[in-house]
């Protein structure tokens, strides 16, 4: 018997566990053999290119699912051993057992399937799946939704559910994740929420989703609509739409979401709270309000979006503090409202229009028939201009007269968990909105610092 470029591992048995041979028989060369430095074979010669692995097989390989082409497969874990660990003159077939090209990195991987452009698979170990088996985000979602095991993913616990992301890790799709609404559950009243812990969520570069989360709720008005909660998390690259939602709520608390067409889509009678979260560099826009939507926005930056920031609908309610919006290609806040005063408190809106050639200024567009703003100590435009057309500043806005260089900074990472806009030292928004505003910054950094409240989503250290 020969064996080469093969991996025999996590099986089961009193003795022998991976192979027991008998009579003459070579393994042929690099293979990967057991896992926790045990290989599990007997009657069989290894040869110097045949490893066996010092980790735990959950750190070699992924369980058996769909990773592409017409067969169940065993995908390598990122970090995995077997991970371009193949023979250089390995005579190996063109394609792995999916058919993607043969090799994709330096050398050829060991197993049934090459590294490179797998859908990486999640992690759940939380108080919901509590046994910590590694099951992919969509069976994590679904069973969450459903209360039943899927795909390895322990059953949910009712109509709340917490998934958690191992921190620092890409979790890569492409279809939009299971619809999180109350059509499974007779209960109704779904709460799913996604602890991210630092990871990414991103639409996979050969076939990116039209979105990544979609939350729907009944076509009847329902006490308890269902709500997605994204804590600590990176969403990117969908075609239309991070995040859409309709008749459903969505929390964000230190989340980016940037490189999709739109961040945010808040339709008919959906609500998006978002604090301490980045919106930046969609094509289309940061965030779209719609019919009968409700927008609350805390400790925000809306950056570098394709033409608007944000876009409030007539019929939407929208508040927004403490938040910065810069950089975007259009306008940075378009408000059509109708029926429901904007609120605006202590904002810095300034360098909007980028598309549009330098120096154009285009920080608000207000319709004729749109309602008045209420709040104030916000500050708006730059070099005197405010940039806010067919709008009325409330008494205590500002317009700086000095250039936009030495107002604010551009996007960087500033400290804390997502990137942020710094004040300049000598910006006018610097102690400038008085004593009433959040404890923290977007950053998590303590208000104020000095002798007033910063304006905007960042607070200057003390000089």
């Amino acid at each position: 018997m020969q064996l080469s470029h093969s991996i025999v591992s996590g099986n089961q048995a009193l003795s022998a566990v991976e192979i027991s041979a008998t009579g003459y028989n070579v393994a042929n060369d690099y293979n990967v053999f057991g896992q926790n430095g045990n290989a599990g074979v007997s009657g069989m010669t290894l040869f110097g290119g045949d490893l066996v692995p010092d980790q735990a097989l959950e750190k070699i390989i992924g369980p058996l699912t769909d990773n592409g082409g017409k067969t169940p497969t065993h995908a390598l874990v990122a970090g995995s051993p077997a991970i371009n660990a193949g023979g250089s003159a390995f005579k190996r077939p063109d394609t792995d057992q999916r058919g993607v090209p043969r090799p994709q990195g330096q050398r050829v991987d060991i197993g049934a399937v090459e590294a490179v452009n797998i859908p990486l698979r999640s992690d759940v170990n939380d108080t919901i799946f509590a046994d910590g088996i590694n099951c992919s985000l969509r069976d994590a979602i679904t069973a969450a939704l459903t209360d039943q095991q899927t795909g390895g993913c322990t059953a949910g616990a009712g109509t709340h559910d917490t998934i958690a992301l191992k921190g620092a890790y890409v979790y890569q799709i492409n279809t939009t994740l299971p619809t999180i609404n109350n059509d499974v559950s007779p209960t109704g009243g779904q709460h799913i929420t996604i602890e991210g812990n630092g990871a990414t969520i991103t639409a996979s570069p050969e076939q990116a989703p039209m979105q990544i989360f979609h939350v729907q709720g009944a076509p009847v008005a329902e006490i308890d609509a269902p709500v997605l909660r994204l804590k600590n998390l990176t969403l990117s690259g969908a075609v239309k739409s991070a995040i859409s939602s309709i008749r459903a709520q969505v929390y964000l608390s230190r989340t980016t979401i940037k490189d999709s067409g739109i961040g945010v889509i808040v339709d008919q009678d959906a609500d998006l709270f978002s604090n301490a979260s980045t919106i930046t560099n969609n094509k289309i826009a940061g965030i779209v309000t719609r019919s009968n939507a409700l927008l609350v926005m805390t400790n925000n930056t809306i950056s570098g979006n394709g033409w608007p920031g944000i876009i409030v609908g007539p019929l939407a309610q929208f508040s927004m503090k403490d938040s910065t919006i810069s950089a975007n290609g259009g306008r940075g806040l378009i408000l059509n409202s109708r029926y429901y005063r904007p609120e605006m408190s202590r904002n810095l809106i300034a360098g909007n229009g980028r598309k549009l050639g330098e120096n154009k200024n285009r920080e608000i567009l207000q319709k004729q028939t749109a309602l008045s703003w209420t709040g104030g100590f916000n500050m708006i435009g730059y070099n005197a201009i405010s940039g806010a057309a067919d709008s009325i500043l409330a008494m205590t806005d500002m317009v700086p007269t000095v250039a936009l260089d030495h107002i604010l900074m551009p996007l960087d990472d500033n400290g804390g968990l997502i990137e942020t806009h710094a004040l300049p030292i000598d910006s006018p928004a610097i102690d400038a909105a008085g004593l009433e505003c959040t404890t923290k910054d977007q950053r998590g950094i303590n208000r104020p610092q000095a002798n007033g409240c910063d304006i905007g989503a960042y607070e200057a250290s003390e000089q």
